[in-house]
């Protein structure tokens, strides 16, 4: 269950298999905004920030729009060699 300090003692969400948190801090350095709580045993997994950016970049210009794809250099998928 996740948890927020402003919404009180009830959960604001639950999230089942499959689901994910914490994605805020990957995309920047946001703190937490949320404590999650399981309610019976779980596997998580973690990724570091940092790690995070060495494999995929900073996508925070990506998702601030300013990011642009060079013609000259990334083809259209119907001009990629097989």
């Amino acid at each position: 269950e996740v948890f927020k300090k402003d919404s009180g003692k009830e959960p604001v969400a639950t999230l089942t298999a499959g689901q994910f948190f914490g994605e805020r801090s990957l995309l920047s350095e946001d703190v937490r905004q949320a404590t999650c709580i399981a309610a019976s045993d779980v596997q998580c997994l973690f990724l570091m920030r940092e790690d995070f950016v060495l494999m995929l970049g900073d996508l925070q210009e990506l998702l601030d729009g300013k990011v642009t794809r060079d013609d000259d250099e990334t083809p259209p998928n119907d001009e990629c060699v097989k």
